[in-house]
């Protein structure tokens, strides 16, 4: 009588191992794809916190200065930690859009935070000298 064989055979394991990276390949690409998600939700984050950080900066100098205190086009220089970032602000003086009245004189404001590969953040603000 011939003893029977115990444990696995070399092709079974390899039939497994197989089966197991065919089953796995989808998860990997589902994990991929979240970790590119939530490093891009990071820098979305901060985008808005910077156009929201330079839009309070204009309600600031627009409550405490005056109308006229308020600066022009241009782009700010960000700390080092914000490197990768650039926030721009962008003046149409005089802006005789929809929500200005009519005998009254408008600055409309855009802050627009970019990163290198897309934009990230676009605040759009207009002050009414009374």
């Amino acid at each position: 009588m011939k003893p029977t064989p115990k444990g696995f055979n070399l092709l079974e394991l390899t039939m497994a191992m197989v089966v197991v990276a065919i089953l796995a390949t989808p998860l990997m690409t589902a994990f991929g794809n979240i970790q590119y998600s939530i490093i891009y939700d990071q820098q979305l984050q901060i985008g808005s916190e910077l156009a929201l950080e330079r839009a309070e900066e204009l309600f600031m100098i627009r409550r405490n200065l005056g109308y006229a205190a308020l600066p022009g086009s241009g782009t700010d220089t960000l700390p080092p930690a914000y490197a990768a970032y650039t926030r721009t602000l962008t003046v149409t003086d005089p802006f005789t859009g929809t929500p200005c009245p009519l005998a009254a004189t408008c600055k409309e404001f855009v802050v627009t935070v970019t990163s290198a590969t897309s934009t990230l953040s676009t605040i759009t603000l207009v002050f009414v000298d009374a």
